[in-house]
């Protein structure tokens, strides 16, 4: 997913419905402004969130890579997850 994660935009309870649709060993992948993190209510707790569902057993996290520039000159931030 991308470009969706933005003030008002995709909530996080999506992201369980998401890993839900994909067929197992399927992956998910999310990419966002690094600063979303931070800046934007709705998202301060995607870590905690994303974490939780590895804790769950729903995916694993295969990566996190920080981007350089990836959007308007802003870091960005690409989560890899594969679905169990």
């Amino acid at each position: 997913m991308a470009g969706g994660l933005v003030s008002g935009h995709v909530k996080l309870e999506a992201f369980e419905e998401l890993a839900r649709i994909t067929k197992p060993g399927g992956y998910v992948v999310v990419s966002l402004r690094d600063e979303v993190r931070q800046t934007v209510t709705e998202y301060t707790d995607l870590d905690r969130t994303f974490a939780a569902y590895v804790r769950r057993g729903m995916w694993e996290k295969v990566s996190e890579t920080i981007t350089e520039n990836y959007y308007m000159g802003r870091d960005g931030v690409v989560f890899v997850f594969r679905v169990q």
